[in-house]
């Protein structure tokens, strides 16, 4: 079994608004936990059912290496013009609200835009690019609140549709046909005209569910600690790679600081994030993710904030 090694460095930015009325507490009052208003993070999510709005806009790069490659698995990449080291990049647009809807039960809508491209000529001809969007969501519940523990769970179900462009099979099919042309003699063009472009384009559809269950603590005014475990369940099909399913396990950790506990009225928050990612089915990759960010946090409106996050995983081949 090979494996190749992915990290990614995404500089994220997040911005969240809470519109408070008088018949619901502010946002910050409902996820205060022994004095403590936990900072959100893009990694682990609060078990909070609260009024939120985010959005969250993600630029980044991935780098991607194959290791372990026999000099015959080498071959066969350069063959296809693939190299054993690619870069991509990547724009996300996310927005996600919840809203409460009964004595602890609340409602979370999503939607997600995407886009992956290759930036190196192997990531081109191998991968190209991949876009598109997911939408969905589902309940949340809060289970149990008090001044110090947190815990609720939730269900999402959304639906994506992604478009995933690969020039390779179609640069591979119009050498080919060159070289038959000429063989026989005949214009080069002449193979052009019969090159089938359905290889450049495949659409994918998908279902996912993802129940969750999640915890906060709050120790102090300024420090708090939130984790989160969540089982996906997807079932996708795709015009050319068929249908199948997969499931994974996730788990995460973060600590949430707030730095005008300290004396001065100082609004900023801090976050710390982990999660751990493994697929249960298929290739069983695996991924860790981290995440610093670093935010404004006034208690009463909204929070403005800067994260970083970065990823490393074993991909098997």
């Amino acid at each position: 079994m090979k494996y190749g090694i992915l990290s990614a460095l995404l500089a994220m930015t997040t911005v969240l608004c809470a519109v408070p009325a008088s018949a619901q507490r502010s946002r910050a009052d409902a996820r205060i936990l022994a004095e403590h208003p936990f900072i959100p993070s893009t990694l682990v999510g609060l078990p909070f059912s609260t009024r939120d709005y985010d959005m969250h806009i993600d630029l980044g790069a991935a780098y991607f290496k194959f290791q372990g490659l026999s000099n015959d698995e080498k071959a066969v990449l350069a063959q296809q013009g693939i190299d054993e080291e690619m870069v991509f990049g990547m724009f996300q647009l996310a927005f996600t609200t919840q809203q409460p809807i009964w004595k602890g039960i609340a409602l979370r809508a999503n939607l997600r835009g995407f886009a992956l491209s290759g930036a190196t000529p192997g990531a081109i001809l191998g991968q190209g690019a991949d876009f598109g969007f997911e939408v969905g969501g589902g309940p949340s519940f809060q289970i149990l609140q008090t001044n110090r523990v947190a815990i609720g769970t939730g269900l999402d179900v959304n639906y994506g549709r992604g478009y995933r462009v690969t020039p390779g099979p179609v640069l591979e099919e119009a050498a080919e046909k060159i070289n038959q042309a000429a063989a026989t003699g005949q214009p080069p063009l002449s193979g052009l005209n019969q090159v089938s472009t359905a290889k450049l384009l495949e659409r994918t559809s998908s279902l996912y569910v993802r129940p969750r269950l999640g915890m906060a603590v709050g120790f102090a005014s300024w420090v708090g600690m939130h984790t989160e475990l969540m089982y996906a369940f997807s079932d996708s099909e795709g015009q050319r790679s068929g249908r199948g399913t997969s499931h994974s396990v996730q788990y995460g950790l973060g600590m949430s600081f707030n730095f005008d506990a300290l004396g001065a009225y100082l609004p900023l928050g801090l976050n710390l994030a982990y999660r751990l990612e493994k697929e249960l089915t298929g290739n069983k990759d695996l991924f860790h993710r981290y995440e610093f960010g670093i935010h404004y946090a006034s208690t009463k409106h909204f929070i403005l904030g800067l994260a970083l996050e970065g990823s490393v995983g074993t991909v098997a081949l």
